[in-house]
């Protein structure tokens, strides 16, 4: 066999093992992200969240880093957003809302 064959070979070889493994993965990576993805908005979190959060960072660090690197950029940072609205609710604070706008009553009709 040739050196460039082997070299492909090689190359195929940890190509697959590689591709196994992210298949092996891919289960532990989705419960985490659907884990994650079933939290509340952050201004929609109250401290009855707290341990659902908690849960969620908890299977988020189990994960290795190579699974790490399979999810998304927001699966990363939401379990930071949550975490931070906890600390703020059991501070007494609240996240800052838009206040709801009253609608216009409806006018009632002349006879």
């Amino acid at each position: 066999m040739s050196e460039d064959t082997q070299k492909i070979l090689s190359k195929a070889h940890e190509k697959l093992a590689g591709l196994k493994q992210q298949a092996t993965d891919q289960p532990d990576v989705k419960a985490v992200n659907d884990q994650i993805a079933a939290l509340p908005e952050a201004d929609r979190l109250t401290l009855e969240n707290k341990d659902a959060v908690e849960a969620a960072r908890k299977a988020y660090d189990s994960l290795s880093d190579a699974q790490r690197s399979y999810m998304s950029e927001d699966s990363l940072k939401a379990p930071e957003t949550a975490e931070a609205q906890i600390v703020k609710l059991e501070a007494g604070e609240t996240l800052d809302r838009a206040p709801t706008q009253t609608p216009d009553p409806t006018p009632t009709p002349q006879p």
